[in-house]
């Protein structure tokens, strides 16, 4: 796992609530304390972009975070605009067809075409060909929840599938090369030890692996520590006091079983601790930050402690 922050491409996935918009900060971060030039791709409508440090910024704009770390909050219009440009190479041009209220409604009638246009976009910032000024060492993507995001990850290979030759399908062809190179490019599931997200990252990781899409590890977010070991003596209902620590001991007994389903998975399982305290979205982030130094071998071990993270 030491090289994971090398690639060119890092994309988290997962099920919404399980921390992925917490994790791509943190790997971003990392990345950028390595001395990369990083871009966080924020592609999730709807997550907590405005509990991270230094956000809310424009969407569709590149914000610059301090260090290597910038930030961009995608907008799929705006997106969807650049593309154009990029296709039409005028900007006269585009501004007469993309000013038609006409084409745009049929422009957002196709399906998988925004899609197509964010995942261009924040890979095309890692392109060699790219200009220097918009080219970084490492892109980040927070992708959308489960389904949509792993539509969004294999949308090139259904368009170098289905659409005629030419120049999208030629983009198309050189990103799907890009995203199955692991070298290039590491697509990381986040869940936490809960049945029904397991079996999702499960589905998912399958379905990476289907693709070949590069999967280097998975990361289990909100693991929390073993009960205390209290024997109890009372009959009936529960009394106040102990409720809490019965509870902590069912949530231990579902994250153990959990736990057990990813051990023959054939790939490393990152666990991240669930915070024991009260704390805000910096400390948070801190902490997320910490924990994956720590695991990845970063220079930052010596902080490394347990958080919770909820995207």
């Amino acid at each position: 796992m030491t090289g994971l922050l090398a690639r060119r491409f890092i994309a988290v996935a997962g099920k919404g609530g399980t921390g992925r918009t917490t994790l791509s900060f943190a790997l971003a971060r990392l990345a950028a304390r390595q001395g990369r030039r990083v871009l966080l791709c924020l592609a999730s409508p709807g997550s907590r972009h405005g509990q991270l440090p230094g956000l809310p910024g424009t969407p569709g704009v590149i914000a610059h975070q301090g260090g290597g770390l910038h930030v961009l909050e995608m907008d799929p219009m705006a997106a969807m605009d650049e593309y154009g440009r990029m296709m039409l190479k005028s900007r006269t041009l585009h501004r007469l067809v993309f000013a038609n209220r006409h084409v745009r409604h049929f422009l957002d009638a196709v399906p998988g075409l925004s899609e197509w246009a964010v995942l261009g976009k924040a890979t095309w910032h890692m392109l060699d060909r790219t200009p220097a000024a918009q080219r970084f060492d490492t892109v980040v993507f927070d992708s959308p929840a489960t389904g949509h995001g792993l539509d969004m990850l294999r949308l090139p290979a259904a368009i170098v599938r289905s659409v005629p030759a030419g120049r999208m399908r030629e983009e198309a062809k050189e990103r799907l090369a890009l995203l199955q190179d692991p070298a290039t490019t590491a697509i990381i599931p986040v869940t936490i030890p809960e049945e029904g997200p397991v079996n999702e990252a499960l589905e998912l990781l399958f379905a990476l692996q289907a693709a070949r899409l590069p999967v280097p590890l998975l990361v289990v977010n909100r693991i929390i520590a073993p009960p205390p070991d209290v024997a109890f003596d009372f009959t009936g209902p529960a009394p106040e006091w102990a409720r809490p620590l019965l509870v902590q001991r069912m949530r231990w007994r579902l994250q153990e079983d959990s736990l057990a389903r990813l051990k023959n998975i054939g790939l490393p399982v990152l666990p991240i601790s669930e915070l024991e305290s009260e704390g805000g979205s910096v400390q948070t982030f801190e902490g997320v930050t910490a924990a994956l130094s720590l695991a990845l071998g970063g220079a930052q071990a010596s902080q490394a402690r347990g958080v919770q993270a909820r995207s």
